[in-house]
């Protein structure tokens, strides 16, 4: 189902080795138990390894260097530290990253607990963060006084590295890539606007046909009333369900998943084989063509946080078998959103935006984001918006034959729903 990841395994990530633990059930249905601190947490039945004494302690000095502790006020500061002033943080981080990544790769995770991090109080938009993003995502006019659909993971992104990186988080963060995520936007989002984020692993995870294992990332940004973070009431405006593939190195030939069932459709799947033919025959129409420099990925980790050395630079990225860095999926997404709001399209809220990945984009390159099927003008966009199947677009290679991802935009209130219910 996934034949893009034979893309990134040739590109050596077969190299990399998941913990070393038995997954004897992987599914998380079955009875509870209590788990670190004394959380309630689902049966997994990983078999735990004993690692060296010492290396716990450097996981979790690591760990304290990379991000502050969720629980204190510093998590609702992250938004001040000045990453994309200071390009020589740049540097420290990465080699932080990998000793951590290295690190853990060493040492075991206790059996899952519910993993979840959030601020303590509601933020406001980083003002410079803000503008550097619309700059490098190609939101030439800006958006009216609102945020980009894409915009807020980029201020919460860092709370995603938290949960990845904490102990109760049961799989090796090395062998992780993206599959596809999922946006629900409930209202407009002024830019003067107080979120309140929070992050949480969800604990049902999914077998693919292939033995990889497929974990869903949520998160939310919630406005809080005049109240206040503690009086009043925080409602949902905006939600991401970011699905993560952990690559197994023990790959099967499965007809189906393992006792989970099937993973979820993406938004070109689940279509009947005469509207497949037709799809696949039809011309995409080109409404963008970008030209992503070699800095890319170091800018959009500048903002988000993201400093994975496979975005940085070639030496970082050949450390996990890539000749040159690779553009981070969720960056090309929002500027495909940039691409079609110049090419005319207007939301409607609330709005649905889905997209999966297909394979990575080596640094620099050239892209096509194009519209598929029959939105081609600006009145057949506005008519697919209405429908469930939503407006379908993708970013193409510059010789239009591959897809980097494909995707669809929807403000169908069934469309929605069937986001949120996700």
């Amino acid at each position: 189902m996934h034949a893009w990841m034979d893309d990134w395994v040739g590109k050596g990530m077969r190299r990399v080795p998941l913990l070393r633990r038995s997954h004897t059930d992987r599914s998380c249905a079955g009875q509870g138990q209590q788990g670190p601190g004394g959380r309630y947490a689902p049966q997994t039945h990983l078999t735990q390894t004993h690692p060296a004494p010492w290396l716990p302690l450097v996981t979790k000095v690591l760990y304290l260097l990379l991000h502050p502790s969720p629980g204190g006020q510093n998590i609702a500061e992250l938004r001040q530290r000045p990453t994309h002033h200071c390009p020589h943080r740049a540097h420290q981080r990465c080699v932080m990253y990998l000793l951590g990544w290295c690190t853990l790769t060493m040492t075991t995770c206790y059996t899952h607990a519910h993993v979840q991090v959030m601020l303590t109080r509601p933020v406001h938009f980083s003002a410079t963060r803000l503008r550097h993003y619309l700059t490098l995502a190609g939101f030439m006019s800006g958006t009216a006084g609102d945020v980009p659909l894409m915009y807020p993971i980029v201020e919460a992104f860092r709370l995603v590295m938290q949960a990845m990186l904490l102990p109760a988080f049961p799989f090796n963060v090395l062998g992780s890539v993206l599959a596809r995520t999922q946006v629900v936007a409930l209202r407009r989002i002024a830019a003067d606007e107080k979120l309140m984020y929070s992050c949480r692993v969800e604990p049902v995870f999914r077998t693919t046909a292939k033995g990889h294992i497929e974990v869903d990332i949520v998160v939310e940004a919630r406005s809080v009333g005049t109240a206040g973070a503690t009086g009043g009431e925080a409602t949902l405006a905006w939600r991401n369900i970011t699905t993560v593939i952990i690559l197994s190195s023990r790959r099967t030939k499965k007809e189906a998943p393992v006792e989970q069932g099937k993973a979820p459709a993406g938004p070109m799947e689940g279509k009947a084989e005469g509207e497949a033919a037709s799809t696949e025959a039809a011309k995409p129409t080109v409404i963008d063509t970008w030209r992503l420099g070699p800095n890319t990925g170091r800018r959009y980790g500048m903002l988000n946080g993201d400093l994975n050395p496979i975005h940085l630079y070639p030496v970082t990225s050949a450390l996990f078998g890539f000749k040159r860095p690779i553009a981070h999926a969720l960056f090309l997404t929002g500027k495909a959103e940039a691409s079609m709001r110049k090419a005319g399209l207007e939301l409607r809220y609330p709005c649905t935006l889905t997209v999966e990945f297909k394979r990575p984009t080596l640094l620099p390159a050239r892209l096509h984001c194009a519209w598929l099927g029959a939105a081609g003008s600006d009145a057949a966009v506005a008519s697919s918006m209405d429908s469930s199947q939503g407006a379908r677009f993708a970013v193409l290679t510059s010789d239009l034959s591959k897809e980097v991802l494909v995707g669809s935009v929807s403000c169908h209130r069934e469309a929605v729903d069937k986001a949120l219910a996700a």
